[in-house]
């Protein structure tokens, strides 16, 4: 595996390391527990898994999106970006370089590419480009946005921060997670720079997009819509549908998850002011 651009959160590291899935789109659902939350921590992310390949590449695809065909020796063949241009995008002062774009398509690909093993269909590539580029740039302007603001990361935040990404990827502490990312091929200065941009972003983000606390009225809402999915599935298999909880033992998780989706509206809304007001080409 490589080393990648972990765009606005290093959260993308816990899916490059295999111990966790990431996706851009937010999933409702109801489980033993009557609702699950499954959303992304940063724009642009892939659901991700790693590649079953026996050497660890990725199943491949041609620019135009078609699947990639195995080379002579029956392994998949990695993406060609050769038609990439050397500057990707620009944003305002800042150019995205190829170098940055080729090392997060691969990551993405390489997470897409084991999800066409499961799904059968073929990676879309001029999509995948898109979002790749989009989420360089979605990043740069948060960066951007946030050494405006003046926000700063001590050794504590970025000490802390580490510990969290540990627990999220299912590791024991910062140092285990910061070693399994050393022997993919990051070395320590390079992981406490990126924790750092996520920390600077992360405070951006609380700041500038707060979200109100979920009302007992939106629970409720959300508690029933789950309920009738619930029910409408089990009514399609012809099994009735499990049971679900009551509301009170998934209030928090049902809170969790409406604040998941806030939070994610209001990003979204402030990357479109910062877009609205920055001076941004893509050359892609």
């Amino acid at each position: 595996m490589r080393k990648t651009t972990w765009l606005t959160s290093l959260g993308l590291a816990v899916c490059l390391l295999g111990t966790a899935s990431c996706s851009t789109d937010e999933q409702t659902g109801a489980d033993d527990a009557g609702a699950t939350q499954n959303a992304s921590a940063a724009p642009g992310s892939e659901d991700a898994a790693q590649s079953a390949a026996p050497d660890g590449s990725a199943a491949s695809g041609g620019p135009d999106g078609a699947a990639g065909t195995a080379g002579p020796d029956g392994q998949a063949q990695a993406p060609d970006l050769s038609d990439v241009p050397d500057v990707v995008a620009q944003v305002n002062d800042t150019e995205i370089s190829k170098d940055e774009f080729s090392e997060a398509y691969q990551s993405s690909f390489e997470q897409a590419s084991a999800q066409t093993e499961m799904t059968g269909q073929p990676v879309d590539e001029a999509a995948l480009r898109e979002q790749t580029v989009e989420s360089l740039v979605s990043s740069e302007l948060l960066l951007q946005a946030s050494a405006e603001h003046g926000f700063e990361a001590t050794p504590e935040d970025i000490d802390a921060e580490l510990e969290e990404l540990a627990k999220s990827s299912g590791m024991a502490s910062g140092e285990e997670f910061l070693t399994a990312l050393e022997e993919q091929g990051m070395t320590a200065d390079e992981v406490d720079a990126e924790v750092e941009k996520k920390v600077k972003i992360d405070q951006l983000i609380e700041q500038e997009a707060k979200v109100e606390e979920p009302t007992e009225e939106e629970l409720r809402a959300l508690y029933d819509e789950l309920s009738a999915q619930q029910g409408a599935g089990g009514a399609e298999s012809g099994s009735g549908g499990a049971e679900v909880p009551p509301f009170e033992e998934v209030k928090e998780q049902l809170a969790a998850q409406l604040t998941s989706e806030k939070e994610n509206e209001a990003v979204q809304v402030l990357l479109e002011d910062l877009r609205a007001e920055a001076d941004v080409t893509v050359h892609l």
